[in-house]
């Protein structure tokens, strides 16, 4: 076509279908007999950023700041936390220390017990003599 000839529409295509988002392209061809061309063409779907889902439509922005700290599923969209944090939000530091059940420090001569709570008992050590 030639920059000063009006466009001039030779053939018509629609198809109708439901697609879902995905990395996979989709190849279809459309042939006319009656005008000799053949149209082949591959497409897909991908949700705009920070939408996922079958229809685009869950949400999930990655943060880590003060209003939470986690990732999104790829697939999904659904809240993945940061290692180190756990919540809703992901809003909430879990310590080391928390993974066994006790954990035993001695320092002169008193002993300090951490349970997993979080709640710190002492006790005094008698020594033998």
């Amino acid at each position: 076509m030639h920059a000063d000839s009006p466009r001039q529409l030779v053939v018509g295509h629609v198809i109708s279908m439901d697609m879902k988002p995905s990395t996979n392209w989709t190849k279809l061809h459309y042939n006319t007999s009656d005008v000799g061309i053949l149209l082949e063409y591959a497409f897909r779907v991908v949700c705009d950023v920070n939408y996922y889902g079958a229809g685009c439509s869950h949400y999930c922005r990655p943060r880590n700041d003060t209003h939470g700290h986690w990732t999104c599923a790829p697939d999904t969209g659904q809240k993945r936390c940061l290692p180190g944090w756990q919540g809703t939000y992901c809003e909430t530091g879990r310590s080391e220390w928390r993974c066994c059940s006790f954990v035993h420090l001695f320092v002169s001569g008193i002993k300090v017990r951490r349970q997993a709570n979080g709640q710190t008992n002492k006790h005094t050590q008698k020594r033998r003599y």
